[in-house]
């Protein structure tokens, strides 16, 4: 006795054609709000840029000189290179300038630490002197070939056990 089985597929909505445009047009909706809201908070972002910018030249002015020079940089190496990094820059100036001020507190934050691990002092004066350490007898030359002889020894002693001998 076997049994057939058959598979079916269907793409077919229960929903009337009211209700799939009442979805569609709710998904619009969903989609132009949280753009639109996107906008508006770009807009707010690339107004205060300039707080951001100064920000960043206030806690470490160095961030901004060398983002300045790598655009420079980038118009050296090509113009259109140059110019579309340019456009770039603008299109994201909220961003970068967000990016920058938070460059410039890590550096002046880790800057600090890094001084403090290290200490101010100077180096010459953290080193120890030299000193010499007298030949003793306990130290021989011919170590290895003592050591060798030793495992030779405990070889011969363990016969029996063959998982010694992997390590020889």
């Amino acid at each position: 006795m076997s049994m057939n089985y058959q598979r079916s597929y269907s793409y077919y909505s229960n929903r009337s054609f009211g209700q799939r445009l009442l979805a569609a047009i709710a998904l619009l909706l969903f989609i132009s709000l949280f753009f639109y809201l996107s906008w508006q908070i770009y807009k707010l972002l690339f107004i205060i840029s300039p707080i951001f910018i100064v920000i960043a030249l206030v806690l470490h002015s160095p961030v901004v000189g060398n983002h300045i020079k790598s655009i420079g940089l980038r118009f050296k190496q090509g113009l259109f290179g140059g110019l579309f990094n340019v456009a770039i820059q603008l299109i994201g100036l909220p961003i970068v300038s967000i990016g920058l001020a938070f460059k410039a507190w890590a550096y002046k934050k880790f800057g600090k630490i890094q001084d403090q691990m290290v200490g101010g002092t100077n180096t010459e004066e953290g080193y120890t002197q030299y000193e010499e350490i007298p030949n003793d007898d306990r130290f021989d030359l011919n170590q290895e070939r003592k050591s060798s002889e030793k495992k030779s020894a405990t070889k011969e002693n363990s016969q029996q056990n063959h998982y010694d001998d992997l390590f020889v």
